[in-house]
């Protein structure tokens, strides 16, 4: 083999050794790409999370400061009769309840400003109820709708069937939206 050849071979194999350098440098580079959008992902989803579960805390505070205004405003023989509207079409958002409808921080909210939290209750007729049409509680069981907010747009509803034909409050069902 002449000194001519030898150095050819010598370039084909420096030019090759360079392309295969480059491809494993941007393998490496994707493989660090896909790294950090996965971990910005699961830092997305673990807040959202968290964020969801205040908004759920949120709503639950309601369903108890609800089911407070209940005991309060129970009347033996009309039940709930003043606090329900002709087949829900208004549904009643007591002003009266504690914290109800208060932003954050502002007076009457019952959660700091720092926690970003609120919740909206409604009180609503079972569906089933013989006075349902007419805005009449006559079985005694109605439905606090609670609407709970928390960081961002996080937002959890929670309803809570509430019987109070026996003059004492039952919780019948409890579900999350």
């Amino acid at each position: 083999m002449t000194k001519d050849t030898q150095r050819r071979d010598e370039r084909k194999e420096a030019g090759s050794v360079l392309v295969i350098g480059m491809l494993i440098l941007m393998g490496l580079l994707a493989l660090a790409l896909l790294t950090v959008t996965r971990i910005r992902g699961g830092q997305k989803t673990t807040a959202q999370s968290r964020f969801s579960s205040v908004a759920l805390f949120a709503a639950e505070s309601g369903i108890g400061a609800g089911m407070d205004f209940l005991r309060l405003n129970y009347v033996p023989v009309s039940f709930f009769s003043a606090l329900v509207t002709p087949s829900n079409s208004a549904p009643l958002y007591p002003a009266t309840l504690a914290g109800n409808g208060v932003a954050p921080g502002d007076p009457g909210s019952v959660f700091s400003g720092q926690t970003e939290m609120s919740y909206e209750v409604s009180i609503r007729n079972n569906e089933n109820d013989p006075g349902f049409a007419l805005g009449n509680d006559v079985d005694g069981i109605v439905i606090l709708h609670s609407v709970g907010r928390g960081p961002g747009t996080s937002m959890v509803t929670v309803e809570v069937e509430i019987d109070g034909s026996l003059g004492t409050i039952v919780v019948l069902n409890w579900r999350t939206l």
